[in-house]
C-alpha cells in the first residue's frame, strides 16, 4: 500500500486510488498462503500502475470498471475460501515469467548472433565507401537535374569513377572551403548588449556571437518580470484587509466607543502605510534602481570591449593563416592540374 498514493494527483484520479487502495486492504483478509496474497497484490499494484502515469479522465471509466472486478473476486474469495475465483492469478503470473524468459533468450540469441562491428582500418575503409557513395548519388541527382543526362546508364562506370565523382568531390571541398573562408575573413565578431524593456525598468544582458538567442526570450523576461511583479502586489493587497481588522481592533480595544470616525481612520492609515508604501516602491522600483543600472551597464559595457578585442584578435589570426595558405598554394606548381587523379599521383 505504501507505493501508491495520493501526491501530485488530479480530481478524478482520486476515486479510482481509494477503490485500489480499499482493494489492497481487502486483500488482508484473505486465507489464502502468503505468497499468493503477496502475489495477488503485487498483480494489482502493477496494473494501477501501467495506467497511472497516463490516466486520463476517459481512462478512468476503465479503471473503476476493472477495480470493481478484482472487488468481486476478492470478496468471494473471503466469503468462501475454497472458491477458485483467484486461481488464475497465479496462473497469469507463471504465465508472463515463462513470456519473459523467452524474451530474455530470444535477445540473448540475437546479441550473440550480431555481427561485430569494424574498428580500425576496417572501419575507414567503410567510412570511405559511404562517402564514396554518397556523393555518387549527389553527382548523378545534380545531372539529371541539369538535363547533361536522362539516364544513369548513358555514363561509362570507369570514366564515372575514375573521373567525374573524384572531380566533383574535390569540386565540393573547394566550394566548402570558400565558405568558410568567407565566414571567417568577414567582418570580426562582437558581443552585443540586448535591451529588454520590463515593468520594473530595461533589463540588459550581454549576448556573445557564438551563442544564439531564442525569439522569445525577451517576451519570456518580460513575462517572468511581470508576473513576479504582479505576485508580490496581490500578496501585499490581501494584507490590507488584515490591517484594517488590525486597526479597528486596536481602536475597540483603546478608544473603546468614545473615540471617533477621524480616529479610527487615522489609525487605519497607520496601518496601512507600510503596505502602501511598498506597492508604490514596487511600481516605482525603476526610479530607485536607477543608480544600480548604471553600474551594471558601466560593467557589461566593460565586459563588452574586452570581449570585443579578444574576437577582434581571433579575426586577425585567421586572416594571417588564409594568408599563408594562399602563398603556399602559389608556390604549389600542380594548382594548374585540373584531375583530381594526376595531382594525386604526383
Amino acid at each position: 500500500m505504501r507505493r501508491v498514493h495520493f501526491r501530485k494527483l488530479d480530481s478524478h484520479r482520486i476515486p479510482v486510488l481509494q477503490l485500489y487502495k480499499s482493494i489492497l486492504r481487502n486483500t488482508l483478509h484473505l486465507t489464502l498462503p502468503q505468497n499468493d496474497v503477496h502475489t495477488l497484490r503485487t498483480e494489482i499494484t502493477e496494473q494501477f500502475k501501467a495506467g497511472r502515469n497516463s490516466m486520463a479522465i476517459i481512462k478512468t471509466k476503465y479503471l473503476l470498471q476493472m477495480a470493481q472486478v478484482w472487488s468481486t473476486h476478492i470478496y468471494n474469495a473471503v466469503r468462501d475460501p475454497k472458491s477458485e475465483s483467484l486461481n488464475w492469478i497465479k496462473a497469469r503470473m507463471i504465465e508472463q515469467k515463462q513470456q519473459r524468459e523467452y524474451e530474455c533468450r530470444i535477445q540473448q540469441d540475437k546479441n550473440i548472433t550480431k555481427p561485430t562491428r569494424p574498428t580500425g582500418e576496417a572501419l575507414v575503409n567503410v567510412q570511405r565507401r559511404s562517402t564514396y557513395t554518397v556523393f555518387r548519388h549527389r553527382m548523378l541527382r545534380s545531372y539529371q537535374k541539369s538535363g547533361r543526362i536522362s539516364a544513369k546508364s548513358e555514363l561509362d562506370e570507369t570514366y564515372l569513377n575514375s573521373v567525374l565523382i573524384p572531380e566533383f568531390m574535390e569540386r565540393k571541398a573547394e566550394q566548402k572551403l570558400q565558405r568558410r573562408r568567407a565566414i571567417e575573413t568577414g567582418s570580426p565578431q562582437s558581443a552585443r548588449i540586448v535591451y529588454i524593456p520590463t515593468p520594473i525598468g530595461t533589463f540588459y544582458f550581454l549576448r556573445y556571437p557564438p551563442k544564439k538567442m531564442k525569439r522569445n526570450l525577451a517576451s519570456l523576461i518580460h513575462n517572468h518580470i511581470h508576473t513576479n511583479k504582479m505576485a508580490q502586489i496581490d500578496q501585499l493587497k490581501g494584507l490590507i484587509k488584515l490591517a484594517e481588522y488590525e486597526a479597528q481592533w486596536e481602536y475597540d480595544l483603546e478608544q473603546g466607543s468614545s473615540g471617533g470616525q477621524q480616529q479610527l481612520d487615522a489609525l487605519k492609515r497607520e496601518w496601512l502605510a507600510p503596505i502602501s508604501a511598498s506597492i508604490k516602491g514596487i511600481n516605482s522600483s525603476v526610479w530607485k534602481r536607477g543608480h544600480k543600472n548604471e553600474i551594471y551597464l558601466s560593467t557589461l559595457l566593460m565586459r563588452k570591449k574586452q570581449k570585443d578585442r579578444i574576437y577582434q584578435g581571433i579575426h586577425e589570426r585567421k586572416l594571417k593563416k588564409w594568408k599563408q595558405y594562399d602563398q603556399e598554394r602559389e608556390k604549389d606548381p600542380l594548382r594548374f592540374l585540373m584531375h583530381y587523379n594526376v595531382r594525386n599521383a604526383m
